[in-house]
């Protein structure tokens, strides 16, 4: 119920979204802004830190070895948004995905270059709250 949000654009070209705007609430609770083009248009609160939600994770095969060097990202389960850099699992198989949206659920893929072969984890990640860190323990 802020009486200000942020307006986002998605840019496709650069693959990630762009503040250019806001809207305020209205007294029926509806929010009212302006946009500059037609898009996809997201209205959300800026994360309350710089680097938004930290997800942690760590990849290993059947047997308990790391899977090394293997391209990690996640997907808006809506398809608005990808994470924008490149994430690898390390040699140990740990990989941490810096910046997720808050509040909006999505999957998890993992891209083996060599082979050509992406694995997906099989549920809906939850939602994270702005600022928060979550590390898989299981």
């Amino acid at each position: 119920k802020d009486p200000i949000l942020s307006l986002f654009a998605y840019n496709f070209s650069e693959g990630k979204w762009k503040e250019e705007g806001y809207a305020e609430r209205q007294a029926d609770g509806s929010y009212q802004g302006n946009i500059g083009h037609t898009g996809v248009w997201s209205l959300s609160k800026v994360s309350d830190t710089a680097d938004g939600t930290t997800y942690r994770e760590r990849i290993i095969y059947k047997d308990g070895t790391p899977v090394k060097n293997v391209d990690v990202y996640a997907t808006a389960t809506n398809g608005t948004w990808r994470t924008e850099d490149k994430i690898s699992t390390d040699e140990d198989g740990y990989f941490e995905l810096k910046g997720m949206i808050p509040n909006e659920s999505w999957t998890l893929s993992a891209w083996e270059q060599n082979d050509g072969y992406e694995a997906k984890y099989d549920k809906v990640m939850e939602p994270m709250q702005p600022g928060e860190v979550r590390e898989n323990t299981k």
